[in-house]
């Protein structure tokens, strides 16, 4: 797939700007987070939607890199989303273990409701190159990580902008 548009800071707000987005905007080199492709000629809001998502993704990731808290995630979800990212947080914070490794994501589609309150996107998450590792770096099985993921995200707009409010498994290993 082509990317859309010129390249624009990956700071920008997922609520405000509509500055087109690219693959390359997307990524984040320093924490190994690559958004592969994302669909073509995306209007301005499907670009917020877009670029809501990777916030969410990248908050994620770097949450459960980092392990030093959750208030990007917490901002960037709405609802139970955010209970189920902070129980696997907490399980992992609770074990001394983080993640460590590659992730990249491919964008599939990205549809703005006719509400224009209510969006989804289907995006396939590589996690081939992640690995669950204690304090100490010996690695950690799990059954989570490893996989490549197609996920179908949805995303409510609230007073934050665009926000993920759900996500569901739709295969593993199929993407």
């Amino acid at each position: 797939m082509k990317t859309a548009g010129t390249d624009v800071s990956a700071t920008a707000s997922a609520s405000g700007s509509d500055a087109p987005v690219t693959k390359n905007s997307l990524s984040d080199p320093k924490t190994s987070y690559t958004v592969l492709s994302i669909p073509d000629d995306l209007d301005a809001e499907q670009s917020q939607v877009v670029r809501a998502y990777v916030d969410y993704g990248r908050a994620t990731w770097e949450a459960y890199r980092d392990m030093k808290g959750t208030t990007k995630v917490e901002s960037v979800t709405a609802g139970d989303q955010y209970q189920a990212f902070k129980k696997v947080y907490d399980e992992r914070a609770a074990a001394g273990q983080h993640v460590e490794g590659e992730v990249s994501t491919t964008i599939t589609s990205a549809q703005v409701n006719p509400d224009h309150f209510s969006s989804t996107v289907a995006v396939c998450t590589d996690e081939t190159k992640v690995r669950l590792v204690s304090q100490d770096g010996a690695q950690v099985p799990s059954d989570d990580l490893g996989h490549k993921i197609s996920l179908l995200v949805g995303l409510i707009r609230n007073e934050k902008g665009w926000v993920v409010n759900y996500s569901s498994v739709e295969s593993k290993d199929q993407c």
